[in-house]
């Protein structure tokens, strides 16, 4: 909750040894339960593993799962990851459901101080700051459809500040299919850095936001903490 706006419906999940609540930018108060006591997540949980051939030094501590409501447009702002509990250069993986969505990236507006963001030479005023960055190929995006996996890793957290798009900034249905190649111009002209792959599905999940009605969006993402609370595990 950020203010009095829901921006969705969340669920923090972790392994039986750890107990760590992860709070970050962005993020809502959640609640707090096992992996091992809701068998869907915790066999998903598995067969992820199985599937990457992940070895157990590489399991994640945590799962959050977000659900973001179309009819309401609910989408998640402007926001890093980075938190005490995870390592500078730590590996997120998320998995999506349910309807496509929008990943946006762009620099990290917290870490205007750091050596990186200087060596930008963005500016100081947020709209020159904006600009420069759309100008320089900064600001980029990845459609994400059912099933797509995204990893976020190496300093990205501290770099980088990440959202996902809205498609209706004034909520409601809106299926009009005119306003999806309108929306997929402005995007691709606020954020060129889009490599030509992702261009090509951006139409596709743009359309799948508009579209009254059908499956919300989703996303598992799954983070190793580094530093836990009451010591190392």
């Amino acid at each position: 909750m950020k203010g009095k706006q829901l921006h969705y419906k969340t669920l923090q999940m972790t392994n039986d040894v750890c107990t760590c609540k992860y709070v970050y930018e962005g993020n809502v108060k959640n609640p707090l339960t096992k992996i091992s006591v809701c068998p869907a997540v915790s066999e998903f949980h598995q067969s992820f593993y199985d599937k990457c051939n992940a070895e157990p030094e590489h399991h994640c501590h945590q799962i959050v799962g977000n659900r973001y409501d179309k009819t309401t447009n609910q989408a998640i702002p402007w926001h890093s990851d980075k938190s005490a509990l995870l390592s500078s250069n730590t590996d997120i993986v998320s998995v999506s459901l349910g309807c496509g969505g929008v990943f946006c990236y762009m620099p990290n507006e917290k870490e205007k101080l750091s050596e990186f963001h200087r060596s930008l030479e963005l500016g100081n005023k947020w709209k020159k700051r904006r600009q420069a960055a759309i100008d320089g190929g900064l600001r980029g995006c990845v459609p994400l459809f059912a099933g797509d996996v995204l990893l976020m890793c190496g300093t990205f957290q501290e770099c980088m500040q990440h959202k996902t798009l809205p498609f209706r900034p004034s909520g409601g249905a809106c299926s009009e299919a005119l306003r999806v190649p309108s929306i997929v111009g402005d995007v691709m002209a606020k954020y060129p850095g889009t490599s030509a792959e992702g261009l090509t599905w951006l139409h596709k999940a743009v359309e799948q936001g508009l579209t009254a009605g059908g499956e919300d969006r989703g996303v598992l993402t799954f983070r190793r903490i580094a530093h836990h609370y009451d010591g190392v595990r």
